[in-house]
């Protein structure tokens, strides 16, 4: 059973300051939640019984607040060190990790509940499985992470910079601990580590990185202006609204 997942927040948002003023991205209030209500309420509805997130400490207060309005054990993991990026945010996760396979996602994702589905009807043999989309519709593809997946449905590479691709991520995984020892790794090696070069080192050494596919599912990500726009009152409304309604709220 899948009972934990790391959520990595602690990005500074800087973007949309704008809009954030004195809160962080994740704060942003669509149809009176705030964004990271969504991705947790997924996750508690698909039966994850514990939340680990990993904010700035500038943001811990907000994260504190918000988990303590939600019926979920949760532990609070703070970054002083968010110019590292979320793949050394990943690693602090570490120690407070105690089960396997565990879900990781982001602050600023959103989801529909049949993600997790898919994700627990995969084979469980894997290192890292992501969600990965073959045909999206609402997000910026030039914004996003992009995959190479083999026949095999195995990845071969992630960057954003990739000319030929396959699917987008997500930003939905099922993980084995076994990636940490990846980030200590490059950790020593680097100062600046995302979770892609996490993924792309694993893939190196011969670990086993899947996608599971689904296309045609409600998703989106919340970094830019025009992200925003569209989710409140474009296109991307609609993933919204079908969330909504998989949670059963309105």
């Amino acid at each position: 059973m899948i009972r934990e997942a790391v959520i990595l927040a602690g990005g500074l948002g800087t973007r949309l300051g704008e809009y954030t003023k004195d809160k962080p991205k994740w704060m942003i209030k669509f149809n009176g939640n705030p964004l990271i209500f969504y991705p947790v309420s997924v996750l508690m509805k698909k039966g994850i019984k514990k939340v680990i997130t990993v904010v700035s400490d500038k943001w811990k207060c907000f994260m504190e607040d918000f988990l303590n309005s939600m019926d979920v054990d949760y532990e609070i993991v703070v970054n002083n060190y968010v110019e590292r990026e979320n793949g050394y945010s990943f690693l602090l996760s570490e120690t407070h990790v105690f089960s396997e396979p565990f879900i990781l996602t982001m602050s600023d994702h959103i989801f529909s509940p049949s993600f997790i589905d898919k994700l627990k009807k995969a084979s469980n043999n894997f290192d890292a499985l992501v969600c990965a989309d073959g045909n999206p519709q609402y997000i910026q593809v030039e914004e996003a992470m992009k995959i190479l997946v083999g026949p095999n449905g195995k990845v071969k590479m992630l960057s954003k910079k990739l000319k030929e691709f396959t699917h987008i991520d997500t930003g939905v995984f099922l993980l084995k601990k076994s990636l940490y020892r990846i980030a200590r790794k490059l950790s020593k090696e680097k100062k600046v580590i995302y979770f892609s070069d996490i993924l792309n080192a694993a893939i190196k050494q011969d670990y086993i990185i899947r996608i599971v596919d689904i296309s045609g599912g409600f998703w989106t990500e919340i970094d830019t202006k025009e992200d925003l726009v569209e989710i409140l009152e474009g296109k991307r409304r609609v993933v919204l609204e079908h969330i909504l309604s998989e949670l059963k709220l309105d």
